[in-house]
């Protein structure tokens, strides 16, 4: 099929030069750099995101987060690495480190706006799902540098699939914050008694 297609594509698309030379500048920049060294980026990043993005959260800390993900961005556009082209991964990391900030900051906004826990996403300050959420996407589109975040209708659940949650108590698998009710369970080696899944 790949063979197909490719011999039916017609004349082979020219890339534009001057966007390969800048492509490939700034590839090559962390080689001219006069920054940090990628690594000890990378590790400041994970503690960000496991202090303040981590797996109960707060709006305070989200907000400190967000931040805290902007600083190293700053810090991220002057990294330097040191030796050849050849096997290099730290020169790979300079280069990964911009998606991974981009993505610290999609999931820290995203986290910021969805006032709910719900599923994997826990947060202290709103302990319960909130039903208008739950029937949104939230979208996180690039802008600029940074990201835009938007939200979106959710298409409804089929009367079928929605028979399944509701009898089952919830979507299965959530994880539900310290102190939050959990969805009955029932106990069958005590004779069916009901009872709170901590």
């Amino acid at each position: 099929g790949a063979a197909a297609f490719a011999g039916g594509a017609g004349a082979v698309p020219r890339l534009d030069d001057a966007q390969v030379d800048e492509a490939a500048t700034e590839l090559l920049a962390p080689f001219e750099g006069s920054g940090e060294n990628p690594y000890a980026l990378h590790r400041e990043l994970q503690d960000v995101m496991q202090r303040k993005v981590g797996i109960y959260r707060t709006a305070a800390d989200l907000r400190e987060g967000i931040e805290g993900v902007a600083r190293l961005r700053e810090r991220a556009a002057r990294v330097r690495v040191e030796g050849s082209r050849q096997f290099n991964p730290g020169w790979h990391l300079a280069r990964d480190l911009r998606s991974l900030l981009v993505v610290s900051e999609a999931v820290a906004r995203s986290a910021l706006v969805r006032e709910e826990s719900r599923g994997a996403h826990s947060r202290l300050d709103f302990p319960k799902p909130d039903e208008r959420l739950g029937r949104l996407n939230t979208v996180v589109s690039r802008d600029g540098d940074g990201v835009r975040i938007t939200q979106s209708a959710l298409p409804e659940m089929p009367p079928e699939l929605r028979a399944l949650v509701d009898q089952a108590g919830g979507v299965p698998g959530s994880v539900q914050p310290p102190g939050a009710q959990g969805p009955e369970k029932i106990d069958e080696a005590k004779g069916g008694t009901r009872g709170r899944i901590p």
